[in-house]
């Protein structure tokens, strides 16, 4: 049985920009579960979206029933406690980026709840980490025109690479 997970904000974003490997990567879960902070960061997407009139009513709606799907984890005393030590150490650590507040309350999500986070923000999130699974790095220039994405099975037995590339629009 897999381990229980929880899904970084790019995965979801991802496939609400319709990348088919996010939609493969979400559904090897049959029950994937989100921080506080990624339902928080994406409605408030949205609701910016439906405000400033670029989505639909409709998409705004199928937006929220979608994030009904996953279980989302509040946080708590643990949680907290270890996000600031989370946080804190990325303070101390020189010249390593510091990891922002929102990123560290989902690792400690992670960390406190036991579940493997599903990201592809290596620059925030060390992919050797036990806990964290990177299931394919996309490279999206031209707002998602060409994307690069090796792609990376849970049992990591198997690892295929695709490239695809769309031209810009004249």
């Amino acid at each position: 049985m897999m381990r229980p997970v929880i899904f970084d904000s790019n995965i979801l974003i991802d496939h609400l920009n319709g990348v088919p490997e996010a939609l493969t990567e979400i559904s090897y879960y049959p029950k994937g579960s989100i921080s506080v902070i990624t339902w928080m960061e994406l409605v408030t997407a949205f609701k910016a979206k439906r405000e400033k009139g670029v989505m639909s009513q409709e998409d705004y709606d199928g937006s929220l029933a979608f994030l009904t799907a996953f279980d989302v984890i509040h946080i708590d005393d643990a949680i907290m406690d270890r996000a600031a030590e989370v946080r804190g150490h990325s303070l101390v650590l020189g010249g390593k980026k510091k990891l922002a507040l929102p990123d560290a309350i989902i690792k400690a999500t992670s960390e406190i709840q036991g579940l493997t986070l599903i990201t592809r923000n290596t620059s925030d999130f060390d992919s050797s980490d036990v806990l964290v699974r990177v299931p394919y790095n996309a490279e999206v220039t031209h707002k998602a025109l060409a994307t690069v994405v090796n792609l990376f099975t849970p049992s990591a037995d198997l690892v295929i690479k695709i490239s695809m590339v769309a031209l810009p629009p004249v």
